[in-house]
């Protein structure tokens, strides 16, 4: 998740807005993936480790002036984190 993270921090930097997108699941080649790939702020996307049913990373950003990355957690083993449904934001 830090890794995308920085990719959309090193992106709105470079380009003024976040990628644009409504509910999109990150893929790895998605349009927001594709995005931040092509714009060089990183290799590649690294996938939710289960990448199934509700274990995907899901970003909104309607208006490109915020995000919300939506994900499923699934263990209680990181400090700081329940295991369940999390968001992160800018």
């Amino acid at each position: 998740m830090r890794e995308l993270q920085k990719a959309l921090e090193l992106y709105v930097t470079a380009t003024r807005a976040f990628p644009e997108a409504d509910h999109t699941i990150i893929t790895g080649t998605d349009l927001v993936s594709t995005a931040l790939v092509n714009a060089g702020v990183i290799p590649a996307i690294p996938p939710d480790p289960v990448n199934s049913g509700a274990f995907v990373y899901t970003y909104d950003s309607p208006s490109g002036k915020t995000y919300v990355i939506t994900y499923m957690l699934e263990t209680d083993s990181i400090p700081g984190k329940t295991k369940g449904l999390q968001t992160v934001t800018p």
